[in-house]
């Protein structure tokens, strides 16, 4: 089961939720200016509002957490049509692709409520790659990125 959680339930389970996420990230170097500064900027992402926090649960109370995933609304500045970006997703444990289908449904109706008209994600991850593929996802474009120096 997948739960939306309000900036407070973030705040309130931050020492469960930041290790996750800074997890499903592309490293930085320790000791970096970005790797000290990335918890407090992603703090600040979700209490803007900026970034939204989902707990994927199990069990009938709904308290053990498998996974954290995380999203945000983009906006293609040349069609102003709406996607739900997947910025980060993580599992603690093995999850079947019925899990994930579990999870990918309330995403879809989330994105829906919100006028989306995709949902978008980056990976270089081939297990979540296949995953997609299974569900029907286009993967064939691929993104390209060029450090600044």
């Amino acid at each position: 089961m997948l739960l939306k959680l309000f900036a407070e339930q973030v705040v309130d389970k931050w020492d469960d939720i930041f290790p996750a996420i800074n997890a499903a990230l592309p490293s930085l170097e320790e000791d970096s200016k970005e790797y000290n500064s990335r918890e407090d900027v992603l703090m600040r992402s979700f209490l803007k509002g900026n970034l939204v926090c989902w707990l994927m649960v199990s069990g009938e109370d709904k308290e053990k957490i498998i996974g954290v995933l995380t999203t945000s609304i983009i906006i293609d500045p040349g069609t102003e049509m709406k996607s739900l970006f997947i910025y980060s997703i993580f599992a603690y444990q093995f999850l079947s692709i019925k899990s994930w289908v579990t999870v990918l449904e309330p995403l879809m109706k989330y994105a829906r409520r919100e006028g989306c008209v995709n949902i978008l994600a980056f990976s270089d991850v081939e297990k979540i790659i296949n995953i997609m593929n299974e569900v029907g996802a286009d993967t064939s474009q691929k993104v390209l990125r060029l450090e600044v120096f």
